[in-house]
């Protein structure tokens, strides 16, 4: 694939770029001492946006230490994000945990976290701001 830039001038490998840097300062913000480990995603996946324009979606996942409180992690993020450069919206996921949207005020950028299933890590989901992809390469597949 080569890399041609968009009419924003945002490429998808710029684009995941940004995403998976902004994926690791959110995780950053966890005190290291409650960090078991960190797998973040080498690739993600491409969804439309609009008829001509894409987002790359990807994902973290964050093990605690056993005995640290999932939901505070989560709650001490979302403090720590008060006053950044994202709107933030809260709400109970499907599992009843409490969940913290980060959104960029374009609305296209955006990160989601939450205490995941398993009881002791934390998801990261995130989506890229819009870009074009260069003529003749097919959205489908990883990136």
């Amino acid at each position: 694939m080569t890399q041609t830039n968009s009419p924003s001038g945002l490429t998808w490998e710029d684009a995941k770029a940004s995403t998976q840097a902004m994926e690791k300062e959110i995780v950053a913000r966890i005190p290291s001492a409650e960090v078991s480990a960190v797998d973040q995603m080498s690739t993600g996946i491409l969804f439309s946006c609009s008829d001509d324009r894409h987002v790359w979606k990807g994902g973290t996942t964050v093990t605690l230490v056993p005995g640290v409180d999932a939901e505070a992690v989560v709650r001490s993020l979302e403090d720590s994000f008060a006053n950044d450069r994202f709107d933030i919206r809260t709400r109970q996921d499907f599992d009843g945990n409490y969940e913290v949207q980060l959104v960029a005020p374009d609305g296209e950028e955006n990160y989601l976290f939450s205490r995941d299933r398993g009881g002791d890590t934390l998801s990261i989901r995130s989506t890229s701001a819009c870009f074009t992809l260069p003529a003749g390469v097919y959205p489908g597949g990883d990136f």
